[in-house]
């Protein structure tokens, strides 16, 4: 049993650019890291051969995320939750001498009404634990913290709606039980 599984997760601004997309799997496989979630991939269904085999590991893709291991024995399984918008891909996750488990990678729109109906959308319930969700959240939780320079104030209103989805299924930021005062993964 592996002592730790690490996650990596990345907002790449589109991967249709045959170079970029090139440049950054080869930067990927540079990283310490068993799994990488990627958002805002502007992926097409007719990409899914050429851009899988150009990966080379395992990966599981949608127009708005993406899923890659680092390790060709993992299985990656997407599974449909119904009622859950495209904006979230789920996978189980099948590691070498690990249980299998869910993961889940987010891309929530930046656009603010967008975001709010993305937002009031989410299920109550999920038909399955999760153990992990990342991504790229494109919302400010406290401004003091998650903003370089700091910033007086309260985070967004839609953060807070953000958080009851995730106290409703069961999960924290991880980030923030760990290192709650820790200001050096922040938004620019």
């Amino acid at each position: 049993m592996k002592e730790q599984i690490r996650i990596q997760s990345l907002n790449v601004n589109g991967l249709r650019d045959i170079t970029k997309r090139s440049n950054i799997f080869n930067w990927f496989k540079l990283f310490p890291a068993d799994l990488i979630l990627i958002q805002d991939t502007h992926f097409h269904e007719a990409d899914k051969t050429f851009w899988t085999q150009q990966w080379g590991f395992p990966v599981e893709w949608t127009t708005h995320n993406a899923i890659l291991s680092l390790n060709k024995d993992t299985i990656l399984t997407r599974v449909e939750v119904q009622g859950l918008s495209e904006r979230i891909m789920v996978v189980e996750v099948e590691m070498p001498q690990e249980e299998k488990f869910y993961l889940a990678s987010v891309y929530v729109p930046a656009e603010r009404e967008e975001r709010g109906k993305f937002l009031q959308d989410l299920p109550d319930e999920l038909p399955h634990q999760w153990t992990f969700l990342a991504g790229d959240i494109n919302m400010i939780a406290d401004p003091t913290l998650d903003r370089t320079p700091p910033r007086a104030g309260m985070g967004e209103a839609s953060w807070a709606l953000f958080a009851e989805s995730l106290q409703q299924w069961g999960l924290v930021d991880l980030h923030r039980a760990l290192a709650p005062e820790d200001d050096t993964q922040v938004t620019k």
